[in-house]
């Protein structure tokens, strides 16, 4: 899109790219929400959908069709003339490189699911639908465009309902073997006396600080959950609430 600059003299024209002109949709599978937003270039976003989800689990079928639904709809309130480029998917588990299948996603009970292809066959845009751990795009998009900026080595930690990390080095996602990387929330650090994890194992990192575990040391009982329930317990630390407080201390 061409402009002119407002200045005195001879005006000039000032490019600067219209962001709806192209877009991708852009879908978020948290353990407790789903997302679909329209982002434009610049990384502007232009709409976005969100619907809660149970955090017992949920089959495919349906968390595809509710992503499905926003997409279109996004779709077909983009602009007139507009045209979408591209679709992509953050999923809270492991994912294989190259197809999109969710080999496991604990909070879900996801084992195998081709998420992907599924995906990309109901929004029926003759697009692919590239998945990727909503870790390791979260450290992408910090080294794109955030705090990561410019530099080429970065260490990045997503805390949720869990917590996850990314890693980039020389300016490149560190995959690992298979693409399964930096999964820290479940490196063993309390292998004796170690919460329950939603991987069927104990003493997980994010057994140990994530969300469920911050609220019981608060002393917040098991029906309180989500991100109000954890702002209010920061909130209550800085009222100066001793078990609040002790829940946020660096040595849990």
């Amino acid at each position: 899109m061409c402009g002119n600059c407002g200045r005195a003299g001879r005006p000039s024209h000032v490019v600067s790219p219209a962001s709806d002109t192209v877009y991708v949709l852009a879908f978020d599978i948290a353990v407790d929400r789903l997302v679909a937003a329209r982002v434009g270039l610049g990384g502007v976003v232009s709409a976005r959908l969100e619907a809660e989800r149970p955090r017992a689990g949920a089959d495919l079928d349906s968390v595809v069709s509710v992503l499905a639904d926003f997409g279109r709809a996004l779709h077909h309130a983009a602009p007139p003339g507009s045209a979408c480029v591209g679709v992509g998917a953050s999923y809270c588990g492991m994912i294989r490189p190259g197809d999109g299948m969710v080999r496991f996603g604990p909070d879900m009970g996801w084992v195998d699911q081709a998420f992907g292809s599924e995906l990309a066959l109901r929004l029926d845009l003759g697009l692919p639908v590239l998945v990727g751990n909503e870790a390791h795009l979260g450290a992408l998009a910090e080294h794109q465009r955030g705090a990561g900026a410019g530099v080429q080595n970065l260490v990045y930690l997503y805390g949720d309902v869990g917590v996850g990390g990314g890693i980039i080095v020389g300016g490149e996602l560190l995959d690992g073997d298979g693409g399964y990387a930096s999964e820290v929330g479940h490196m063993l650090v309390n292998p004796y006396q170690g919460r329950p994890c939603g991987c069927g194992s104990r003493g997980r990192l994010e057994a140990e600080v994530g969300e469920r575990a911050l609220l019981d040391v608060a002393g917040r009982p098991a029906q309180e959950k989500g991100r109000e329930a954890v702002r209010a317990v920061i909130a209550a630390a800085v009222r100066g609430e001793p078990a609040a407080q002790d829940a946020l201390r660096p040595h849990r």
